[in-house]
């Protein structure tokens, strides 16, 4: 008996030394106006991998478009994940939360036992607002000031 608790002790404390090497961190909150699309990133970190590894990730299903390319990250490193998220023209403004799930394998399968990493419940915290209005262009004010002038002569020219 005591045998077998001190495996489940050991194999208990080798757990959180395996995960340690492995990280990623929390996407900031993201502003996104309606119809448009917003970058975003996130930093996967396998600074204590003895190998290096290819990640996918899966998004909770959301109105949303929501792109992360697969990425490799090299052991000892770290690495900043670009994502892009789109929102569609007719979604309600409002604060919107999801979850994402990071899965991390390997590149290279040696022979023995390898390490999957997976992190899931990752947030990403969405903000949409409405789309800014855009400014008198230059073609839009000159085409007023041409038409005030025409009005303008046309006045003056039938008056004489």
């Amino acid at each position: 008996m005591i045998k077998k608790l001190f495996f489940i002790v050991i194999f208990l404390l080798f757990i959180p030394i395996i995960y340690a090497n492995y990280a990623v961190s929390q996407p900031r909150a993201v502003t996104v106006e309606r119809g448009a699309e917003q970058e975003f990133d996130f930093q996967l970190q396998a600074y204590n991998s003895d190998e290096d590894l290819t990640c996918s990730y899966s998004v909770d299903e959301n109105p949303f478009k929501i792109d992360i390319p697969n990425s490799n990250v090299s052991k000892g490193s770290s690495s900043i994940i670009k994502a892009k998220l789109t929102a569609p023209r007719n979604i309600e403004l409002g604060d919107y939360s999801y979850t994402f799930c990071v899965d991390c394998d390997p590149i290279i399968q040696s022979a023995g036992s390898t390490t999957k990493v997976r992190f899931c419940d990752m947030p990403i915290d969405i903000t949409v607002i409405e789309a800014e209005k855009e400014p008198f262009s230059v073609l839009g004010i000159v085409a007023v000031l041409a038409i005030v002038i025409i009005f303008l002569f046309l006045f003056f020219y039938k008056r004489k």
